[in-house]
């Protein structure tokens, strides 16, 4: 009787702790997002105001982030530098190697191929307008999220432990 007990509270709390850690995954999105934001603050300020090229402003970048970013933006200017192959081809690669299956969802590593392909261009004024398009559309994102956090948390939490005693009643 004990172990059917014991066995019935695990699956609860395991259950309870999946929803939380689905509302913590939701957090370092919604933060990852927050740094990405800011990233395309200076990267759109350095376009506009400073005549350094593509490489030289990842690579600025980089200095100013850490973890996945900076490894992103590093790779990404150092293949610039080094001239192999075309931008968006670089960019998708490293996207690809550095980006992808962490913070960011499926929807999200899209929008930053769809980016990659608009920032290529040659034109200075339309990599800036690529990277005010996109900036804003990271920032909606932002912010439908943070409002929307909350309550999914408590989405998550109350759906992950009705499905532990669900379990632990059908174990029982």
């Amino acid at each position: 009787m004990s172990l059917r007990l014991s066995l019935a509270a695990l699956c609860i709390v395991c259950a309870a702790g999946l929803g939380f850690l689905k509302g913590q995954r939701l957090r370092t999105r919604i933060r990852m997002l927050e740094r990405m934001a800011r990233l395309l603050l200076h990267m759109e300020r350095e376009l506009e105001f400073g005549r350094e090229p593509l490489p030289q402003i990842f690579q600025k970048l980089s200095e100013k982030n850490d973890g996945r970013l900076k490894l992103f933006l590093k790779k990404v200017s150092k293949e610039m530098t080094t001239g192999n192959g075309e931008f968006r081809d670089i960019f998708s690669k490293n996207i690809q190697q550095c980006l992808e299956g962490g913070e960011l969802t499926g929807e999200d590593i899209k929008r930053l191929y769809a980016f990659g392909n608009e920032l290529g261009y040659p034109d200075r004024q339309l990599q800036i307008h690529a990277v005010a398009v996109f900036r804003k559309e990271t920032e909606m994102l932002l912010e439908e999220l943070k409002k929307e956090y909350p309550q999914s948390c408590r989405l998550f939490r109350t759906l992950w432990t009705a499905a532990g005693v669900f379990l632990a009643i059908l174990l029982w």
